[in-house]
């Protein structure tokens, strides 16, 4: 956890930085340069490493990531604000949204209609979700899966079971409520038996063109490539996409089809033109092309 406290208490002049935001901290901030730093090399290289990746953009041979993919939109350099709002809204199961949703409205009108003060605890729970919120949307260039607040949500489900506790109807509504929401949200986790990864709740009608909505590791993390082959298998009449336009039945990963990885060539940018039936384990999408349009 503290990567065995190697390089703390360097200077910060020290230190050899390959990012220009690092680099031009280190030559602006001489009045502490020779200051022992108390954290970590390793830990402060990371952060060096991730402005330096995003300074060189997505999808390069030095980087080591594609970009950031939301809502049909993509950025090689920076995020967006509301990237890990788009993701929650899909990611999310709904009844911890619908909770975390009326929550929030009687915290509002518990502090600007009511005129109180938060208790301490309340702060104390709600600081870690606004600071680190802030932080990850508006100065954090690797926003590449929801994975990366997944620390906030302890903080948000202690305030649910406070805001539950504290609601003001009988207990047996409390209970038949709770259980209601408790068996969707069951069954809803349950249809991705041994395909967590690629959740998405009720709001996500159409499960296949979610990929494009939300084109990363939040769905697509690697976990399904063996897939292909094996509905191939399993399937006689499909096989594996096509480099050039052709007429079959395909399997293909949606995310090769997108060209997420702009480091790779953009072999099936043809079949883009068309329309998949159908999806596999949510990351595969199934096409049936019985002739060629005109658009290639």
């Amino acid at each position: 956890a503290s990567f065995y406290f190697q390089g703390s208490f360097d200077s910060l002049s020290s230190y050899h930085f390959a990012s220009s935001t690092f680099i031009n901290l280190q030559q602006d901030a001489t009045f502490f340069s020779g200051m022992p730093l108390l954290l970590p090399e390793p830990f402060i290289k990371g952060f060096d490493m991730i402005q330096y990746h995003a300074q060189i953009g997505g999808g390069q041979p030095l980087s080591t990531y594609n970009g950031v993919f939301v809502w049909g939109q993509e950025n090689m350099h920076h995020g967006f604000w509301y990237y890990y709002f788009a993701v929650g809204i899909f990611k999310m199961p709904l009844p911890i949204i619908l909770i975390s949703l009326v929550a929030f409205i009687k915290l509002l009108h518990h502090v600007f209609f009511k005129r109180s003060w938060l208790k301490l605890e309340l702060i104390i729970l709600l600081l870690p979700i606004l600071i680190f919120g802030v932080v990850l949307s508006f100065f954090n260039p690797f926003q590449i899966g929801i994975r990366h607040i997944i620390f906030l949500l302890p903080c948000l489900y202690i305030l649910i079971g406070m805001f539950i506790k504290h609601l003001s109807i009988s207990k047996n509504k409390k209970i038949t409520l709770l259980s209601v929401l408790a068996i969707w949200q069951c069954i809803s986790i349950a249809a991705y038996y041994n395909n967590y990864m690629a959740y998405t709740n009720e709001l996500a009608l159409n499960k296949t063109n979610i990929v494009k909505w939300i084109s990363d590791s939040s769905i697509d993390y690697g976990q399904n490539n063996s897939y292909v082959q094996k509905y191939i298998q399993q399937h006689e009449d499909f096989r594996a996409a096509d480099t050039f336009p052709s007429v079959g039945k395909f399997a293909i990963r949606a995310l090769n089809l997108l060209h997420v990885n702009k480091a790779e060539p953009d072999k099936f940018g043809w079949l883009r033109n068309y329309q998949p039936f159908g999806n596999y384990k949510a990351t595969i999408w199934l096409y049936d092309i019985k002739e060629l349009t005109n658009k290639q």
